[in-house]
């Protein structure tokens, strides 16, 4: 989820939505667990940290309202949310792409059952980063209660047994290469992961501003008006060693004479 807190909304300099916050979806690339190192991207120069109580889908439902929401929640657990921010600044469009990076959602390590939290608007949820608390803020505080989300979602998709519903960070902080940072969720647990700057891919700036396609060499590089396929074909077949340039190529033995050829009739 995005923007379910307010003073999120203000920290990005963007209003808070009506209704409803906004929404994504993960891939599960991004997934990683308690423990594991978490990986800047060379596509973002500024990388932000979010600490959110995560909702567990204890079995596979569809059209459940919001206070039938609990009889379908496994659990509640905690999430380290990750966000390219400097990219949405450019296009607010790019959101779900900011949020898709490999290592950018950890989770866990416990799932606490619904009964062992009997004021869920109570619980605070705190962010850290090296050791200093950089955000903090109740779930009474979300615009959207954790069970709303089960009912929202639910109205337009089958939500698969193991999925989660992260219900967004009260605030967000810039990390950077070796920082270490956690998230606490009160009766839930604490998850901590280590930040390591990624190695460069080939072909691609260290910035968004400078994202580009990969460069071709002026040697394979194919003249104007040629196809995607003809840059393939050429990409394969520059490889393969010239043939012959003689225009009379040899004929298989199987192929007999070659035919004669007659001359054409003058029409009249």
């Amino acid at each position: 989820m995005g923007l379910n807190y307010r003073r999120h909304a203000d920290d990005l300099e963007v209003q808070q939505p009506k209704g409803a916050p906004g929404s994504y979806l993960r891939p599960n690339s991004t997934v990683i667990g308690y423990g594991d190192e978490i990986l800047l991207p060379s596509q973002s120069e500024r990388i932000t940290v979010e600490a959110e109580l995560g909702l567990v889908i204890g079995s596979t439902c569809r059209d459940v309202s919001a206070d039938d929401a609990e009889s379908v929640i496994l659990g509640y657990t905690t999430v380290l949310g990750m966000t390219a921010e400097d990219v949405i600044r450019i296009n607010p469009r790019h959101i779900p792409w900011s949020k898709a990076f490999d290592t950018f959602c950890s989770l866990g390590p416990w799932v606490v059952t619904p009964d062992e939290i009997p004021e869920l608007s109570a619980v605070r949820i705190s962010a850290v980063i090296n050791g200093r608390t950089i955000w903090s803020n109740a779930v009474s505080a979300m615009m959207c209660d954790p069970h709303w989300f089960v009912g929202y979602f639910s109205g337009s998709m089958v939500l698969e047994t193991g999925s989660v519903i992260a219900t967004h960070t009260p605030g967000a902080g810039v990390v950077q290469d070796g920082d270490v940072v956690e998230a606490l969720v009160e009766g839930v647990g604490m998850l901590r992961n280590r930040v390591r700057q990624a190695a460069p891919l080939a072909g691609y700036g260290a910035s968004p501003r400078r994202l580009r396609r990969a460069a071709v060499s002026p040697r394979s590089r194919p003249r104007r008006g040629r196809t995607a396929q003809d840059m393939e074909k050429h990409r394969w077949t520059s490889a393969l060693p010239a043939e012959p340039r003689s225009s009379a190529r040899p004929r298989p033995a199987w192929a007999g004479p070659r035919p004669r050829r007659w001359p054409r009739k003058a029409s009249k």
